[in-house]
Parts: C-alpha cells; sequence; structure tokens
C-alpha cells in the first residue's frame, strides 16, 4: 500500500479478494474502473494464472481458492519472518565480510534450523553481489551438503562467476579468482599488519597473535594444513609485507641447516608448476618467513619457549 497526497490510498495486489467482489464493491459506490488491455492477454504469466490455473484448481475445490491461497499466503510470510528474525540474530555473530569475501563460521552455521540456513545462504549471496535470478534450488542444496559434509567436493561454483567453498571451518563467499601469470602479477608489496587481513592476488590473507604460555609442539604439527602457518611472534620483526616472488629470492627452509634460492628450493623439492604460480611471499623487515603454501623459514619457527604465536593463514578460491 503506497500514501499519496491527501491520504489517497494506493492498494495493490489485493490478493484476498476476487475480482467478481471488487467489481460489486466498485458497483455498489457507483466508482468507476479502468481495465488494463493487457489483462487478458495469457502470455503474461500473471494472466495465465488468472484466466487458466485458478478457474482450473477452483473446480477441484470445495471452497474459495482465494481465501485458501490468501489464507496459505499468510502463513508462509509468517513463517518467513521467524526465519529472516533467526537469521538477523546470528548474523552478527557467524558473518565475516571482508570487501567481496564473506565468511561465515561453519559451526554457528550448523547449528541453525535449515531455513534459516537457506536465508543466511542467500544473505551471504547478496553480500557479496550475486544476483539469485539465474540460482535454482540445487544451487542451495549443493552449498548445504558443501557446508555439512567435511569430506568430496568442498566448493560448488555458481552462475556469473561466484562460488562458494568450505575452508579451516569456514563457509567462504566470493568471486572465482584467477592465477596471474608471474610477468602478468602486480609487482608491489602490500603491508599485512598484526593482527589483520588483507587481500592479494588470489588469497584472502589472516594474520591473528595466538597467545600460550607453553606452546605443544606436537599439537601445532597435528592441527596445522599447508594453508596455515605458526610462527614466533618474537622472532618477527615487523611490519610483515606480502609479495609475489622476485628474482635472487632467499630464504632458509624449516627442515634446512642453510639458505636457499627460492626457485631453486620449489624446483628441488617437486613442487608443481601450477602451486609454483601461486606462490606468495611473506616477509619481515629483514627476511623472508614464509613462502606460502609451501615452507615458512626455520629463522621464526615455534619452541617450546614461544609465549605469542603468530598465525598466517591464507584462504582462496580456485
Amino acid at each position: 500500500m503506497r500514501i499519496f497526497a491527501e491520504e489517497f490510498k494506493f492498494v495493490r495486489p489485493l490478493l484476498c479478494v476476487r475480482r467478481d467482489e471488487i467489481i460489486e464493491y466498485l458497483k455498489e459506490r457507483d466508482l468507476k474502473w479502468r481495465t488494463d488491455r493487457t489483462n487478458e492477454d495469457c502470455r503474461y504469466r500473471r494472466n495465465f494464472i488468472r484466466h487458466r490455473l485458478l478457474p482450473a484448481l477452483q473446480q477441484d475445490c470445495s471452497g474459495s481458492d482465494v481465501e485458501q491461497l490468501s489464507v496459505l499466503s499468510q502463513s508462509a510470510q509468517r513463517f518467513y519472518r521467524l526465519v529472516c528474525d533467526g537469521a538477523e540474530q546470528v548474523w552478527p555473530v557467524l558473518a565475516d565480510c571482508a570487501g567481496d569475501i564473506l565468511k561465515l563460521d561453519l559451526k554457528s552455521f550448523l547449528a541453525q534450523p535449515e531455513p534459516v540456513k537457506v536465508e543466511l545462504v542467500r544473505r551471504g549471496l547478496a553480500c557479496i553481489g550475486s544476483g539469485e535470478k539465474d540460482l535454482t534450488r540445487q544451487h542451495y542444496e549443493r552449498i548445504l551438503q558443501i557446508a555439512q559434509r567435511n569430506i568430496g567436493d568442498k566448493k560448488i561454483e555458481l552462475p556469473d562467476g561466484f562460488a562458494v567453498r568450505r575452508e579451516y571451518g569456514s563457509l567462504i563467499f566470493g568471486r572465482v579468482k584467477t592465477t596471474l601469470e608471474p610477468d602478468k602479477q602486480i609487482n608491489k608489496s602490500v603491508e599485512l599488519e598484526i593482527p589483520g587481513r588483507i587481500k592479494f592476488g588470489s588469497y584472502l590473507i589472516e594474520a591473528t597473535v595466538l597467545k600460550t604460555d607453553n606452546a605443544d609442539v606436537e599439537r601445532f604439527k597435528v592441527e596445522k594444513d599447508e594453508f596455515v602457518e605458526w610462527f614466533d611472534l618474537e622472532k618477527v620483526k615487523q611490519p610483515l609485507v606480502v609479495r609475489f616472488r622476485e628474482a635472487g629470492d632467499r630464504f632458509r627452509p624449516f627442515g634446512f641447516e642453510g639458505g636457499k634460492k627460492i626457485g631453486k628450493f620449489l624446483t628441488a623439492s617437486r613442487i608443481n608448476h601450477k602451486l609454483r604460480k601461486e606462490v606468495v611471499i611473506i616477509a619481515d623487515n629483514d627476511k623472508i618467513i614464509w613462502v606460502g603454501p609451501v615452507r615458512a623459514s626455520a629463522l621464526t619457527k615455534i619452541t617450546p619457549t614461544t609465549k605469542s604465536i603468530l598465525q598466517i593463514r591464507l584462504s582462496r578460491f580456485r
């Protein structure tokens, strides 16, 4: 309903009453009405529903199909409001948006009823700019499957270049990223604050600080994966920078006694060509601390005496 000047009210559509009831109402009050010339054209979906589908349904209904559909519509609206309220309550807790990348905390997400999960997914897609026009129920079902299963396919590509990916306890929404060839990559460095988060190339890079009185090295070996690395914060000379590889880059890989040229190290380690193109360099003020996501430096490794751990995480769309 819209209210114009002098409290004139414009109400549409009148889903709760039939056409003959509206006409009878107008005639009783001697009010004129106008009929749109397209109203009889069944090429338009609204007219097909009105002139063909609803009469066919009415033949098999004991009561008024309009009234029954109106009751169903009102019930659905009340249910949808409850779903939206549920999503609104948890959204600030589980959603973390950085530009055109959104992360939903999986633990909190999976604790929600399924209708709320669907609404959270819809909000997530809207947040990154993905339209809903070309999305189907199958897209939503596959996203929920990815969130619920920690095996098999962990990524789904959506229409218009968007994707949803499961990584590190998060459901990540964003655009599909393509890896640039080395000679086309941006030749610059970007500072990474501690704590902080930046986008660089095809990665979202996050730095956080973990406090511990006794760094458990064995637990670290179990918990870490190739896209997460830990460093002794006291051995890192800030600021940190993120950049692509440069000719002559050297570092001291974890597990080696001396320094190595990065190119030769990658070759000797038999790193495949695709991953070599995706490598990023994370360096402090005087040394490279991580050839991500391949190998960290031995100079910043954690020990049982480490008091503060710098955690760096890479997230990407492939």
